[in-house]
C-alpha cells in the first residue's frame, strides 16, 4: 500500500503556490517533493494540482498498481473525487486528470484529513511556497 500526503499553500495577493507531497512506500522509503508555482487561480485549484503532481510522481516509480491511500485536507478535492464531478469548469479539467490517473492504480481510497493530521505536508508546502529548501519550479 502507498500512501500519499498533498497539500498546497497559496498566497493570494501575488498568486503564488506551493505543493507538498509525501509518498510513503512502505515503512521505511518515504519521499517529499516540492513545487513552486505561479498564477493559479485560488487555493482550491493549488490542491487538485497537488494531487494531480502526487499521482504523477506514484507514477513515475512503476507502483501505481499498488493500493493508494490518499490524504489530503481539501475538502472540495476529496468531494469531487467521491461525486466524480466538480462544478467549476476550471476543477473539473483537474479532476479528470487525476481520474485519468486514478484509473491506473489498482484501487485507492482518498481521505479528508484534519489540518492538524496533515502537518507534515503542510510544512512542505509552506516550504515550497517561500522557496525554501529544494524546491522545484513547476510550469503547467
Amino acid at each position: 500500500m502507498i500512501q500519499l500526503y498533498v497539500d498546497a499553500a497559496f498566497r493570494p495577493q501575488t498568486h503564488e503556490c506551493g505543493i507538498g507531497i509525501i509518498i510513503h512506500y512502505s515503512k521505511e522509503q518515504h519521499v517529499q517533493h516540492k513545487f513552486y508555482m505561479e498564477y493559479l487561480q485560488d487555493n482550491h485549484q493549488a490542491e487538485f494540482v497537488a494531487l494531480w503532481m502526487g499521482l504523477k510522481m506514484i507514477g513515475e516509480t512503476k507502483l501505481s498498481q499498488e493500493f493508494i491511500q490518499i490524504f489530503s485536507d481539501s475538502q472540495i478535492v476529496v468531494q469531487s473525487i467521491e461525486k466524480s464531478h466538480a462544478k467549476n469548469k476550471v476543477y473539473q479539467g483537474w479532476l479528470t486528470l487525476i481520474q485519468q490517473d486514478l484509473n491506473l492504480s489498482k484501487d485507492y481510497f482518498i481521505n479528508l484529513s484534519h489540518e492538524k493530521n496533515n502537518a507534515g505536508v503542510d510544512q512542505v508546502a509552506k516550504q515550497a511556497l517561500n522557496k525554501q529548501g529544494k524546491v522545484r519550479e513547476l510550469e503547467i
